[in-house]
This record gives structure tokens, sequence and C-alpha cells, in this order.
């Protein structure tokens, strides 16, 4: 069962307590030897949210450290703020649920489990991982401690391009290890990026990231007392310790968060008191169709409910659950829905998520303009209307949405000297794992290359290490690497990975078999790529 959770701006936090984690955390790890599914746990804060989003209500600032969140196993509100806006949405999560709270508890409950763990990151020249893992000992003498490393990683760059041997390296010592969890301390969104981009060659249980706890366990940084903790305080401890450091984030933090949150929280309580004064009471039954194809294959067509309910939505899992044969789709049909609340919308992402993660095609029907606007102030256009999902207008005004799962890419020949690499779908860590880079390059062979991201909606940190060595070898060569029809998500994941300077981004082909040619006669400036790129 998936546990009920509140989507607060986009993403969705799970409705646990700090006892209630520590639980499903060892649920998971039993669970692993069952079906070797890697489980991601993130410690979400206040500096999480402002870090992913933009001020724009459609885009996303960090599209990848949001793919990432949304794609985990569990989710915890690391900050007072964040449980003071699921309760002004109307789903109020049970409580605050730090990671630096989290993990001493974990601590304890693997001495008494006998599970082992591993201590990745921290201060490397202040040595924190070796010292909280020393004085995790003292404490539990019967801790099993796996493993302790203190790496250089790198999630952004030019430096990408050799961090898969390194990364090789520091995964083959964790997997030899034996860890049951491993705690990772690069700091956000560092952590995050460096574990997706090797969950596919990881053989540890549950990973969580854990930012300062290191620091909080080896005693080089206090926590403040337990009533600052409670009442959301915390922040002003931490900026008494550290001034010069915190200032300027906890005030971009703060600002922006409390500008972001506002518009949905007064939404929901506009829709709230509108319901109240009509004295309007929304359904909260749903029900399903099953449509059958001549093929044999069948659609499960699911008819949400008015009023979008965190239970609900566990009803309807279950439901989709106990279907004998798997539905050849999904359709998700929000024609109905009046009320979308924090508790509902997302732990239908969860739901969403699950589905993806079992290959089961996705679409949703009925997005009313209605529907539209309480995605958009919830932030979650990006995630209902990712830019490569077919759209169909239907007759009654509202809008279809189907959502492609598989992942694809072709080369084809465009003229004797040219190759044109095409890339569709989600490119994540375990597509760029299943490509021979060997193979590419060799197909590719002596020829200049024009990469067309057109259906590509998303690239993670693998994949962009994966075409950061691609371009390398063929500039190597003397050719050309060149970038066209790239989508607005993609653009900004490159410009977050530091890379959009190192290529050539182009409008389209024809710009791109320009460039080359010009390139080749010599006459290529700056001038021309200017003009060549304006509408990107």
């Amino acid at each position: 069962m998936i546990p009920k959770a509140s989507a607060v701006l986009g993403v969705p936090i799970d409705d646990v307590s700090l006892n209630e984690a520590v639980s499903d955390i060892l649920e998971m790890m039993a669970a692993f030897h069952q079906d070797q599914r890697l489980r991601h746990v993130a410690t979400v804060n206040v500096d999480f949210i402002t870090n992913v989003l933009s001020w724009r209500f459609k885009k996303t600032r960090h599209p990848e450290l949001m793919h990432i969140l949304r794609q985990a196993d569990m989710v915890t509100a690391d900050g007072m703020p964040l449980v003071w806006a699921s309760k002004w949405l109307g789903a109020p999560l049970k409580e605050r649920v730090a990671g630096s709270d989290l993990s001493p508890l974990l601590v304890a409950a693997c001495e008494q489990e006998g599970k082992s763990i591993y201590f990745l990151g921290g201060k490397r020249f202040e040595m924190t991982a070796y010292r909280a893992a020393r004085i995790l000992q003292q404490q539990h003498p019967g801790l099993k401690i796996a493993g302790i490393d203190s790496p250089w990683v790198h999630v952004a760059g030019e430096p990408l391009a050799q961090s898969d041997e390194a990364d090789q390296q520091i995964v083959e010592k964790i997997n030899a290890s034996g860890a049951d969890l491993l705690f990772i301390a690069f700091g956000s969104p560092k952590q995050e990026i460096w574990f997706d981009r090797n969950r596919h060659r990881l053989k540890v249980p549950v990973t969580i990231g854990v930012g300062a706890t290191f620091e909080f366990m080896a005693g080089t940084i206090a926590r403040a007392p337990e009533w600052m903790q409670r009442t959301g305080l915390e922040w002003m401890f931490r900026l008494a310790q550290e001034p010069r450091r915190l200032w300027k984030r906890y005030l971009v933090d703060f600002v922006k968060f409390g500008l972001l949150v506002w518009p949905s929280v007064f939404f929901y309580r506009y829709e709230a008191l509108k319901r109240r004064f009509k004295k309007k009471t929304l359904s909260t039954l749903h029900e399903s169709q099953t449509l059958r194809q001549p093929s044999g294959n069948f659609h499960k067509h699911v008819f949400l409910p008015q009023k979008l309910l965190a239970s609900e939505m566990q009803t309807l899992l279950k439901d989709i659950q106990l279907s004998r044969t798997p539905p050849s789709m999904i359709v998700f049909d929000f024609s109905g829905v009046r009320d979308l609340t924090a508790g509902g919308i997302g732990t239908l992402i969860r739901i969403w998520q699950r589905l993806k993660t079992d290959r089961i095609p996705l679409a949703a029907a009925g997005f009313n303009p209605r529907v539209r606007r309480l995605l958009m102030v919830n932030r979650l256009m990006d995630y209902f209307f990712p830019e490569d999902a077919n759209i169909f207008p239907s007759k009654t005004g509202s809008v279809n949405v189907s959502h492609p799962t598989s992942f694809d890419y072709a080369l084809q020949p465009i003229s004797g000297d040219i190759v044109h690499f095409r890339l569709a779908g989600v490119f994540d860590t375990f597509q760029a794992a299943k490509i021979d880079y060997d193979a590419l390059l060799q197909n590719i062979g002596d020829r200049d290359c024009i990469l067309d991201l057109s259906m590509l909606s998303y690239i993670g940190s693998s994949g962009l290490m994966l075409l950061l060595n691609v371009s390398k070898s063929i500039l190597s060569h003397g050719k050309c690497f060149v970038i066209c029809h790239s989508q607005k998500n993609v653009r900004q994941l490159l410009q977050m990975a530091g890379l959009n300077r190192l290529f050539v981004i182009l409008r389209d082909v024809t710009a791109a078999k320009k460039f080359i040619h010009e390139v080749r006669r010599g006459t290529t400036g700056d001038a021309f790529i200017e003009t060549a790129a304006q509408d990107i």
C-alpha cells in the first residue's frame, strides 16, 4: 500500500511520523531481498523546494532534482514550514521528520535488527564521516559499520566526463561491504543526483541522503534545543552558528518559499470557502471501466472523484492491483474533478510513479480549464503535461494527454559525412546503462554528428555523461558535434549541469547542417552561432 502524501509545491511528501518512517525503512530493507529493487529516501527542507522551483508556474528550475524527488520511495518533511504549508493546504502532515532526527533512530534500529550501515560523504578534510561512525560505534557497541568513505564526486561541468570510472570504484566498495543501509552526505542536490545516476549498479537495499547529519553526529555542529526544533526556529540557531555562510541562503529560502506557496494556499482556501458558502458537498466516490480491445488487451479507464482525497486514491490503487491481468494502458479521467486536495494529488503522484515503475502506459483525460488552473497553482503542470506528451483536444473543450513510457534512439546518415543522432522519451539512468557506448561511437564513425533532441523530454546525469563523452570523442577526431531542437526542459537540465556552454546548441537540423558546412569552409564565427541560436 502506498502511504498518503501531501503535494507541497509539486513535491509529494509522505504523511508519516518519525517512528513510522523508521518502521517503513526496515520493511524496505526486508522487501529488497524479495524483489531486488533499491529504495530511496529523501528528507526535503525549504532549501530543496526553492532550489527545485523557478518563479514561473509552468517552469522547473532544477528538473533533475524534481524528477528524483517525485520518484523517491519516501519523501519526508525536514522542516516545519513544509508541515505548516501542508496544514494550510488542507492535508496536514503528522510531524516533521528531519534527517538529523531520523538517522540516529535508524542507527539504533539497525543495531537491534543486526543491519549494517555504510557512511558515504561528509567533509573530507574534517573526516566527519569517520568521526561520526566512531562516536556511534561507542554509543551502539552492537552496530555494524559496513564501510566509510569520503570521496570527491562531481555532478556538474566538464569533470562529468571522467566521473563514471570514479563512481564505479565507489560503488564497488559499497557493494562489496554488503551494507543494508547507505547514508550519503554530499549535500543537496549532489547526494540525490549521485545516487540516481548509480542506482542501476548499487546493491544496497535503502539509501538516504542525510546532508549535514554527519556533522551533528560527530559533534562539529551543535543541534538546536528541542523547543526550537518543535517551533520551527532551528534556523535561528544554525544562523547564529554560521552567519556568514547561511544568512543569504536563509533569506532567499524564506522569501522565495513564502511567495511561491501562497498562490496554492489562497486558491485552496478560496475554493473551500466557496463550497461552504454554496453548501455544496462533493462526491468522493470513483468508478472504473475496463475497455477491451480487439487484440485482447484492455484499457482501464478510471473516473476520478469530484473531490480528490488521499484515502480514495489508496482505494483506487488497491482496485488496480487486484486486476489479474495488467492493463495495456490506464487512463485517469479528470473530467469530474472539482477539488484537487494536496493529499489527493500527492497520493495520486505516488500511484502514478508506481505504475510507471511497473512500465504500464499511462494517459490522462478530461483536463478542463478548472483542473488545469488547479494543477498550475500546485506546480504540477510539468508533471501531467510533459513536453513529449501527446495532447489531444476533446469535443467538450477539455484536453487528453498520453504519456510515452519508452525511450528510443536512432542513427541515420544525412549525407556521406554527417550522421543524424535522435533521442526520444525519458533518458534516465536505466536507459543510459543499456546503451553500448563503444558500439555507438563505431556507428557514428569518422563523421560529423547532429544530435536531435526534439522528442526528448528528460535526460539525467548519466545521460549527460554519455553525451559529453560522445561529443569529446567526436571533437577529438576533428569532427563537429551539434545539438538542435532541444526542448525547454532539456535546455534547463543542461544549464543546471553547467554543460550548456560546452555544446553548440542550434535551432534546427537545417541550422546545424549550415553550421557544419561553414566550419568545413573555415568561415564560421561567433556571429553565426548567435544568429543560428537566436530562437533557442
